[in-house]
């Protein structure tokens, strides 16, 4: 059910949204893989994590003075984004595979 019904709805994540969006869809992909040991999966989800195009992507969420895409909005949905990005690295300690990093 997770491979074949929720993961063709989030797969292209939502790279015209807000942040959350694809924020959320990265936690539950990054989450899904793990469950099904799905490395290509999760590697999908680590890759736009780390370099995405989308609003969710670690390097786009955040504005250069620091803030969310969401802190001019109200602080539920800006900590609602941090959780799932928080969530989303998480997932990826408890799995055994490290901590995520950007290559330098």
């Amino acid at each position: 059910m997770l491979r074949d019904i929720w993961y063709p709805l989030i797969k292209d994540f939502y790279p015209s949204a807000n942040g959350n969006w694809d924020a959320s869809m990265l936690q539950t992909m990054m989450a899904m893989g793990v469950f099904l040991d799905d490395q290509p999966m999760f590697d999908r989800a680590k890759n736009y994590f780390l370099a995405g195009e989308g609003n969710g992507a670690i390097g786009n969420y955040f504005k250069p003075s620091g803030q969310c895409q969401e802190s001019g909005r109200d602080q539920a949905h800006t900590q609602m984004g941090l959780d799932f990005l928080a969530n989303t690295c998480d997932d990826r300690v408890d799995s055994g595979r490290g901590p995520l990093r950007r290559a330098r």
